[in-house]
């Protein structure tokens, strides 16, 4: 009753705890806060904003800038700059109200001047669209790409986190909405659109996958764990769940897009530990105890070994630690707590429950219901463990064999990192955007902060002109356009930067839109922009990277790339990039924990091997089944390590325990598989059940993190009762020939 009450106490404390758990989707998500990328980042967007929400126009130029329709553009843009979540607004109709023409001295050229009194509600000009040659002026061409489209650019506000943008996002659109267009279609998008509508879809896609989770393991337990009140794990597990939130709530542990595919993940390893402890009290029960009796053998005997179990499952975990994404980290950290608060729940709570409902039942009617649950699992399993020991060598020539083509096979497997193959390719928001980015070329801005005194001096100006021009040539697949402070000015005065006599005067005559996303108004910070062409992230980071190795500016002149598509491409390329050494680090760290609890290099080792194995397995099929990796599916690595040695880990134990009994190895092991290998299989099976409610999910991401977990769990149930057995009864035959004490 103690037991009982102290669960509902922690319960009702979990309850109010995960209320406190807040979703975190900002950058600093992605890379540390006191990262010199994030750090320019935030000084950038806090001067020049985010991305920008795009509303594009379709049709004629003279329709789209007829009276009525201009004067509904210019409301509309003023109402867009109004808004408290936009930095600010760069259109056409504000641009041209602000504008007159006046001609140059370059022949057949001319260049946009501010306007001494701008009718921003009357009739325009619709020659200030073009140049003398009838060209677009220069200075709209991104505004107007052809004669059939006009761009509003609404650049929102920097550093909101997506669910802020979510908000600003339907408030914008609900702005447009109201200032109709005659005879123009209008379209609203943009990455920022974008990334809301793929975080919505996931958090949508995860309560759904959950309730479709737990309705597969249901079914799991029906048909594979033949134990009386089988489905008693599954309460058990979703509070110990609870107890998981509540404490990430206390200790101010986020939410992420990452740390909800932690729910799957717990709630296979909960349902794994309880079925342990519920399949060993009714095997006690089975050979004659008392339920007092059976609690106490099965609790002293498979307690200690789910806790080594959990210890090299929470080692393993720890590993995620070691990534550079702090939502990798807050994974491991979530993961780590979890497992703990599992293991203690079905080792105290699922037992007492078990004890309260049989100390009052008639004991020998209890021992004919336990002892007949199961026998034909065992029989079949004790089967398999007598033919697998009697053939070590061929098994683990093959499992080496096979494990050591994927290792090579690793190497060339796909790595997707374009978040738009990883979202739903039927998506309205991925369709819209596709259509503006094949108007535009591009949507997503890499930006280089300058910084320094003075940043319009000629020379400053002259080093951002060559050093746009110079990556555009050098990288013109990739870049799509450039904007900076030096091609605003020189784009009204036919490609050239004005006499520095009339910088300043021309600089403070720009549109204020346009002068405020290049240069701070102090002059000590500028913003270099480029467009890019749609690509998966490593190539973005590739690109990055040589945008900031060209860096060379004036003297008393800092530059670095920022912008939150900076960081994104920086911390998915080192997500994808560190796999292995994360997986190599789990793998270390759970042999160094298990070395510390045995002392023993075999009882260490040997559990971690049959698991190793499974990684190479799995690239294999991987290969063959042309799975992309993903950046999901990267850190998968480290995690079936740490499932698969629980595996590993609890028939290790139960065999030693039967060894322990006076058995040789050979029948040790096969008492130890028809045992407890019904357990780990009803176990193993809940895990993938969990797992498979992924595959349904409408985004391919999720989908190939579902297929390569059931294909990795598989393996390691696989693994753990074929290759397992024969090498732990072949290392202790040995070790007695030798005449050297068994482990």
């Amino acid at each position: 009753m103690w037991v009982l009450g102290a669960a509902i106490l922690i319960t009702i404390a979990g309850v109010v705890g995960a209320r406190n758990v807040e979703m975190k989707t900002g950058d600093d998500t992605m890379v540390s806060s006191g990262s010199k990328i994030y750090k320019d980042t935030e000084r950038y967007q806090s001067q020049f904003g985010g991305d920008a929400l795009l509303v594009l126009l379709t049709g004629d130029l003279e329709t789209i800038f007829s009276p009525d329709n201009f004067a509904t553009l210019s409301a509309l843009e003023q109402d867009l700059n109004a808004s408290p979540g936009v930095k600010t607004v760069l259109g056409p109709a504000t641009l041209l109200a602000q504008m007159s023409v006046s001609s140059v001295e370059a022949p057949g050229t001319q260049v946009l001047a501010a306007s001494a009194d701008p009718d921003q509600n009357g009739p325009m000009d619709l020659t200030l669209l073009r140049t003398q040659d009838g060209k677009i002026h220069p200075s709209l061409s991104p505004l107007a790409p052809d004669d059939q489209h006009v761009l509003i650019a609404a650049r929102l506000v920097g550093g909101m986190s997506i669910e802020e943008e979510g908000d600003m996002i339907a408030a914008l659109e609900e702005t447009v909405a109201s200032h109709p267009v005659d005879g123009v279609d209008v379209l609203v998008s943009g990455t920022p659109k974008l990334d809301t509508a793929m975080r919505d879809g996931m958090v949508e896609d995860m309560r759904l996958m959950l309730v479709l989770a737990v309705a597969l393991m249901v079914v799991v337990l029906f048909v594979v764990f033949r134990a009386r009140w089988r489905l008693l794990s599954l309460p058990i597990v979703l509070i110990g769940v609870l107890w998981t939130f509540g404490v990430m709530g206390i200790v101010s542990l986020p939410l992420s897009i990452v740390t909800m595919a932690g729910l799957p993940i717990l709630i296979g390893l909960g349902a794994d530990y309880a079925i342990q402890f519920h399949n060993r009290y009714e095997e006690e029960i089975g050979r004659g105890d008392t339920p007092a009796s059976a609690v106490i053998d099965a609790i002293t005997h498979i307690g200690p070994a789910v806790g080594i179990a959990v210890l090299a499952t929470a080692l393993g975990f720890i590993a995620l630690l070691v990534s550079s994404m702090p939502m990798i980290r807050d994974f491991g950290i979530q993961l780590t707590i979890g497992v703990i608060l599992l293991y203690a729940i079905g080792l105290l709570l699922l037992n007492t429950l078990l004890y309260q409902r049989d100390k009052r039942r008639d004991f020998s009617l209890l021992r004919q219901k336990a002892s007949s649950q199961g026998d034909r699992a065992q029989l079949l399993l004790g089967s398999l463990a007598r033919n697998v020991v009697r053939r070590p060598l061929p098994i683990v020539l093959v499992a080496i064999a096979a494990s050591g083509l994927g290792f090579y096979l690793d190497g060339q497997l796909t790595v997707q990192t374009d978040f738009e193959k990883l979202m739903p390719q039927d998506n309205p928001d991925l369709k819209e955007l596709r259509q503006v980015q094949a108007v535009l070329g591009g949507t997503r801005e890499v930006g280089i902060l300058v910084e320094g005194d003075d940043l319009a001096r000629p020379q400053v100006l002259a080093w951002m002109m060559g050093y746009q021009e110079q990556q555009e040539y050098a990288h013109e697949e990739a870049i799509i356009a450039s904007a900076s402070l030096a091609s605003l000015l020189a784009s009204g005065s036919g490609g050239t930067l004005p006499p520095e006599e009339q910088l300043l005067e021309t600089i403070a005559g720009l549109p204020a839109a346009s002068r405020d996303s290049a240069i701070s108004p102090d002059g000590s910070m500028a913003n270099i922009s480029f467009t890019t062409a749609p690509m998966p992230m490593a190539d973005l980071n590739e690109l990055v990277d040589a945008l900031d190795a060209e860096l060379d500016p004036p003297a008393g002149v800092s530059a670095s790339p920022a912008g939150r598509y900076t960081i994104i491409a920086h911390s998915i390329t080192s997500l994808t990039e560190n796999r292995l050494l994360i997986t190599l680090i789990a793998l270390a760290a759970i042999v160094a924990g298990l070395s510390v609890v045995y002392r023993n290099v075999i009882r260490s080792v040997v559990p971690v091997v049959p698991i190793l194995l499974v990684v190479g397995w799995s690239s294999a099929i991987m290969y063959a089944l042309g799975i992309e990796l993903n950046p999901l599916t990267a850190v998968l690595g480290s995690l079936i390590i740490a499932i698969g040695t629980e595996f590993t880990v609890l028939l290790m134990e139960r065999y030693y325990e039967e060894k322990a009994k006076g058995e040789p190895p050979a029948q040790a092991m096969i008492i130890a598989v028809s045992r407890i290998g019904r357990a780990i299989t009803a176990s193993g099976l809940t895990v993938i059940a969990g797992f498979s409610a992924l595959i349904f999910s409408d985004f391919p991401m999720l989908q190939d993190f579902g297929k390569v977990t059931v294909i990795d769990v598989s393996l390691c149930l696989l693994s753990t009762l074929v290759v397992l057995p024969p090498v732990i009864v072949w290392l202790d035959e040995r070790l007695q020939a030798s005449k050297v004490r068994p482990a």
